[in-house]
């Protein structure tokens, strides 16, 4: 039986109301008699109707939490590959031999080495190393200042015992003539005279 436009629309819509079912899917999917046998038998539909109601739900709900995991999911994937992104950028960095420091140091000291005198001495100060040739000046300059001083040392010393002699020697002198002195006023002036003078001395000496 073909149904006229206002009537397949009208049954349509009774059937959507008693199902759940939107309108433009039964229009898309039933053919006239196919609506005809579902509009004369709505109970059915109506009994259905909560439970199909209720499975909507459902599916609406699960299809939420399915968009939610995937978006996670989604989320989680690109901060993983933007992690592995800057993984691999820092090792490439890594492995460029122009970012190597070893490499950056060994052009450095290269430049150091290839220059002479104090210019080279002043380069490899800055880094607290010093050339085996300047080394071995300071060496040499130092061994040469430890021998100066050790031959002023052993001057001083052989001086020191010369003039120790010397002094000693006129010591000895004095001592004597102070002793013949002595006795010739002894033997002259008598020793109260002389006791006398070396009280006398002994006062200014005081």
């Amino acid at each position: 039986m073909t149904l006229s436009k206002k009537e397949r629309k009208d049954k349509i819509r009774i059937i959507a109301k008693n199902s759940g079912i939107r309108q433009e899917y039964l229009d898309l999917k039933l053919t006239d008699d196919e609506i005809l046998e579902v509009y004369e038998n709505l109970r059915p539909l109506q009994i259905v109707k909560p439970a199909n109601t209720y499975n909507r739900y459902m599916l609406s709900q699960n299809t939420g939490k399915a968009n939610k995991k995937a978006k996670a999911a989604e989320t989680k994937a690109n901060a993983e590959k933007e992690r592995a992104d800057r993984a691999e950028s820092q090792l490439q960095q890594f492995l460029n031999p122009e970012n190597s420091e070893l490499l950056q140091i060994g052009r450095w000291l290269k430049n150091a080495l290839s220059q002479v005198g104090k210019e080279r001495a002043e380069l490899l100060k800055e880094k607290d190393l010093v050339h085996k040739t300047d080394y071995e000046h300071h060496v040499e300059d130092i061994k040469d200042a430890m021998e100066e001083h050790q031959q002023i040392t052993e001057e001083v010393v052989l001086e020191s015992h010369q003039l120790k002699k010397e002094v000693n020697t006129k010591l000895d002198v004095l001592r004597h003539q102070q002793n013949m002195t002595k006795k010739y006023i002894i033997k002259h002036y008598g020793i109260d005279v002389w006791q006398k003078i070396e009280y006398y001395f002994d006062k200014k000496v005081v």
